[in-house]
C-alpha cells in the first residue's frame, strides 16, 4: 500500500496539471444527422428509413464537451465522440473540424443504426435447454430511450421481464431506470434514478438506487442439477452516491464521494415457508468514496463487434471505498466495510492489454465476509480482419451470500456444459479465441466471420477437489452491420471434454459475445 500512494499522487499530480492554451476558437457546432439507409439503397432501404424514427437533433447536442466560442479540444472532442458511440444507437460516429471565416466549425456527423431488435434463442446442452425470447427497442421515438421485454424459460425457473430507461428523462440531466421482473418462483423491480458523471470534465454526480427482490434462491454443489437447498429470500437495498470532482479534465479526474445504503436481507428454508415467521433484519453504513482515473482509450475494431469502432478503457484506475457498518446500524458487531477498484493497461500494436482487480469486504476483527476478482484480456490484430483474443478471470469469495456463489455453466465460462455444472467460492475460468472476419459488409447488410477457441475452468468450494472442465470448438460469428447493437452473435460446434460428472460430446451452442 505505501508504494501505491506515490503513484497515486503522481497521476493526481499529472491530471491537475493545465492544459495547454488550445487554438483556434470554435465559431459554431454543426449537426449533420444520417438515416439508417442511403437514398441509394433501394426499396429495402426506404422502408428501413421510414419505420425507424431518425435520432433527434437535441439527443445528439446534449452529448456535446464543447460549445461555439471555446478552444477547440481534440480530448473533448474524441470523448465526445465515445460518449455518442457508447449511447448504442448509430452505426458510426465521426468527430472533426472544418474550416470556417471566423474559425473552426466543430462537426459531429452520426448515421442511426437500426435499434428496433428482436431475438429468438434455444440452447441445448447437458440434458437442459434454455429459451430466450425478447424484443428491445433501445431509440424509442428517436429520443434515446430503452424499452424491452424479455420472456425466459430456464431449468431453473421461468421468467418474465421488462426495462425503461431514458438517460436523460428531466432537463437533459437525470436519467431513469424501472426494471421488473415476475419469475415462476419470485419477483423484483429495480428503480435508478439520478445524475452519473457524464465526462472527465463532470463536476458533480448524484444516483439513488432501490431494489426489492422476494423470490427462491437455489444452491448446487458439486455439479449435481438438483439444489442442495431451497431458500425463499427476501431482498431490499436502498443506495445513495454524491460526488464531486476536484480535478475535473479532459486527461482524466479526481473525484470525491459519499455512500449511504440500507439494506434488508433474510432467508428461510422454503420448507419453512408456511409454518415460520419471516426474519426481518436490517442493516445500514455510510462511507466515503476516492477515485482518480486518466482518459486513455484504444480504439481497435472487429474484436467485440465487426465494422464498428470499439472503446476500450486502457488508462489507470484506482476507485476505493471505505464504509463504517457498526452495531448501532443493525449488525452483529462493529464493522468496517471496503471496496476498491484498480484497472490497468496498453495498447499492444492493433490491440490492447488489460487486466482488473476489484475487492470488496467487511471486517470486524477479521475478514468477515468479502469477494476478490481478478480479470485480464489481451486482443493482439495481426491483420484488419483477424484478431487472437485471450481473456481470464479468477476469483475468490468468503461467507457468500446464498446464490450468489460463482456459477459456471450453461453459456456462461464454459459454453457447452449445463446450468450449474461448477458452483463455489472459488472461480477459475481461461479463454483464447481466434477470430477471422471474413466480410464486414455482406449484401450491405451483414458482417460475418469464423472462428476457433477453447475455454478450460470451473469453480469449486474451499476445502473440496478442485473441479474443472474444459471445451473446444469452431463456430460462425456475425451481426447486422446496420444495426444499432454492438455484439457479435455466434453459433458454434462445441466439443466438451469429459469431467466427473459429464461424458466428452459435440453441442451446438448459440449466445452472443465471448462466453466470460
Amino acid at each position: 500500500m505505501a508504494a501505491l500512494v506515490p503513484r497515486v499522487s503522481l497521476l493526481v499530480l499529472c491530471l491537475a496539471q493545465p492544459l495547454a492554451a488550445q487554438a483556434p476558437t470554435l465559431e459554431a457546432v454543426q449537426v449533420e444527422r444520417a438515416p439508417i439507409f442511403e437514398p441509394n439503397q433501394g426499396v429495402l432501404g426506404r422502408l428501413g428509413n421510414a419505420l425507424h424514427r431518425t435520432t433527434r437533433d437535441r439527443v445528439i447536442r446534449r452529448e456535446l464537451l464543447q460549445r461555439p466560442g471555446e478552444a477547440f479540444d481534440s480530448l473533448r472532442a474524441a470523448e465526445t465522440a465515445r460518449n455518442l458511440r457508447a449511447l448504442g444507437l448509430f452505426q458510426r460516429v465521426f468527430v472533426d473540424t472544418v474550416p470556417g471565416p471566423a474559425g473552426p466549425t466543430l462537426r459531429v456527423r452520426t448515421r442511426d443504426g437500426w435499434t428496433l431488435r428482436p431475438s429468438l434463442s434455444l440452447t441445448a446442452t447437458g440434458g437442459q435447454t434454455l429459451i430466450s425470447a425478447s424484443l428491445n427497442e433501445a431509440n424509442f421515438l428517436g429520443l434515446g430511450a430503452q424499452l424491452a421485454a424479455q420472456v425466459q424459460s430456464t431449468p431453473d425457473r421461468d421468467v418474465y421481464a421488462a426495462v425503461y430507461r431514458h438517460p436523460r428523462l428531466i432537463a437533459d440531466r437525470i436519467g431513469v431506470r424501472v426494471q421488473g421482473e415476475a419469475r415462476s418462483d419470485g419477483r423484483a423491480l429495480l428503480l435508478e434514478g439520478g445524475m452519473p458523471y457524464f465526462a472527465f470534465t463532470s463536476r458533480a454526480q448524484m444516483e439513488v438506487v432501490g431494489y426489492a427482490f422476494d423470490g427462491t434462491v437455489l444452491r448446487f454443489r458439486d455439479g449435481n442439477p438438483t439444489p442442495t437447498s431451497r431458500l425463499r429470500r427476501r431482498y431490499t437495498l436502498a443506495r445513495l452516491t454524491a460526488g464531486r470532482a476536484i480535478v475535473a479534465s479532459p486527461r482524466g479526474a479526481v473525484r470525491l464521494g459519499v455512500i449511504g445504503q440500507l439494506r434488508r436481507d433474510d432467508f428461510l428454508a422454503v420448507a419453512d415457508t408456511g409454518t415460520t415467521p419471516f426474519p426481518v433484519s436490517t442493516t445500514g453504513t455510510l462511507g466515503l468514496s476516492f477515485s482518480a482515473e486518466r482518459s486513455d482509450y484504444a480504439i481497435v475494431r472487429n474484436v467485440g463487434s465487426m465494422l464498428r469502432e470499439e472503446d476500450v478503457a486502457v488508462g489507470p484506475l484506482l476507485r476505493v471505498g471505505v464504509l463504517a457498518a457498526p452495531r448501532a446500524f443493525g449488525y452483529a458487531n462493529d464493522g468496517v466495510g471496503l471496496e476498491s477498484t484498480l484497472r490497468l493497461g496498453a495498447r499492444v500494436g492493433r490491440g490492447y492489454a488489460v487486466v482488473a482487480a476489484a475487492a470488496t469486504g467487511r471486517f470486524a476483527g477479521g475478514l468477515d465476509s468479502g469477494t476478490v476478482r481478478l480479470s485480464g484480456a489481451v486482443a493482439l490484430r495481426p491483420s484488419e480482419r483477424q484478431a487472437l483474443v485471450l481473456r481470464g478471470q479468477a476469483g475468490w469469495k468468503r461467507n457468500p451470500v446464498p446464490g450468489e456463489e460463482f456459477d459456471v455453466g450453461l453459456g456462461y465460462g464454459l459454453r457447452s456444459f449445463p446450468f450449474h455444472a461448477f458452483t463455489g467460492d472459488r472461480l477459475l475460468l481461461l479463454g483464447v479465441e481466434h477470430r477471422w472476419t471474413v466480410s464486414e459488409q455482406a449484401l450491405g447488410l451483414l458482417g460475418w466471420g469464423v472462428a476457433a477457441f477453447g475455454e478450460v475452468g470451473g469453480a469449486w468450494y474451499a476445502g473440496s477437489a478442485r473441479r474443472t472442465g474444459g471445451n473446444a470448438g469452431v463456430g460462425v460469428r456475425y451481426a447486422f452491420t446496420r444495426g444499432s447493437e454492438t455484439g457479435v452473435r455466434r453459433i458454434d460446434l462445441v466439443r466438451r471434454f469429459a469431467t466427473d460428472r459429464l461424458a466428452a460430446g459435440w453441442s451446438v451452442v448459440v449466445g452472443e459475445g465471448f462466453a466470460f
